[in-house]
């Protein structure tokens, strides 16, 4: 008998490739959306808020349930009290809880998050603040609640049909040849959509516990990602320094401390990414 998935929040850039990956692993998958029926698995159109009322998803034995939209401990608590029967549980986190350590120590590896810590400069008027405390929070209730878990905190995810805009930010610029500010500071990592639904299938698939970091191997400065990013189109890139007179005017990847991640846990599993030269020429 095929294992059953619920998938809660699957029509995203992230979510259809979760789902897809899940299937190709052998689950039952189902869906559950607002508005957009997904192309894969079966589904159950709600709002997380109504998954309490419906009966055909809350008697059901579900083998995991990933959720991707849960973005306050809330919303991870009231999903978990509305299903009861869930064998392992599969938060879709974020790197941005990394705000959150003490002392930073690259690479950036899982246990180095704190989940009581208060930066100094935490400022929930910020919306980037306010999406990290709200995703540190959802872990936080899952590790309370004491149920079989499993955290994945992607990267930015990078690739063809990136509802943010921000892979064709760079690229429609590279491509019309604008001027591209950049800097040799903060190393990060970005993954493609089908290698995180790989991994969240992976980690479905074993039934492994814990917390995932989930990157590509490369890492690199904003301005080698630009340069990089331009070759493998076939392109020159026109680069300028980023100042701080000038980061009004800077792209979506401008960010306040390196994302350099460990991604040991991850490839313990098997998980192996796409070489970033495959991953940069795929959205030309």
């Amino acid at each position: 008998m095929a294992q059953k998935a619920l998938v809660i929040g699957g029509t995203g850039f992230i979510g259809r490739h979760i789902v897809r990956a899940l299937i190709e692993a052998g689950f039952e998958t189902t869906v559950t959306s607002r508005s957009t029926q997904p192309v894969l698995g079966n589904w159950v159109k709600a709002d997380r808020a109504e998954i309490g009322s419906l009966k055909d998803l809350t008697s059901m034995p579900w083998d995991c349930v990933v959720d991707n939209i849960a973005y306050t401990g809330a919303d991870v608590t009231q999903v978990i009290d509305a299903l009861p029967r869930v064998a392992h549980w599969i938060l879709n986190s974020t790197i941005s809880v990394y705000r959150y350590c003490r002392a930073f120590s690259y690479p950036l590896i899982e246990s180095g998050v704190d989940h009581s810590f208060k930066p100094k400069d935490e400022n929930l008027a910020d919306v980037h603040w306010k999406y990290a405390r709200g995703k540190l929070d959802a872990e936080l209730a899952l590790i309370k609640s004491r149920k079989p878990f499993s955290v994945i905190r992607p990267t930015m995810v990078f690739g063809s049909g990136d509802i943010t805009g921000r892979t064709q930010w760079y690229v429609d610029r590279i491509r019309e040849g604008q001027t591209i500010l950049t800097t040799a500071q903060n190393r990060f990592q970005l993954v493609s959509p089908q290698d995180a639904g790989q991994a969240f299938a992976l980690v479905a698939k074993a039934k492994a516990r814990g917390l995932f970091n989930l990157a590509q191997n490369e890492a690199f400065t904003l301005d080698e990602f630009v340069h990089s990013l331009a070759k493998a189109g076939g392109h020159t890139a026109h680069t300028a320094p980023l100042t701080a007179a000038n980061k009004d005017q800077a792209g979506p990847y401008l960010f306040p401390n390196p994302w350099d991640l460990s991604t040991t846990a991850l490839r313990k599993l098997g998980w192996l990414p796409t070489q970033w030269e495959h991953l940069a020429r795929s959205v030309w």
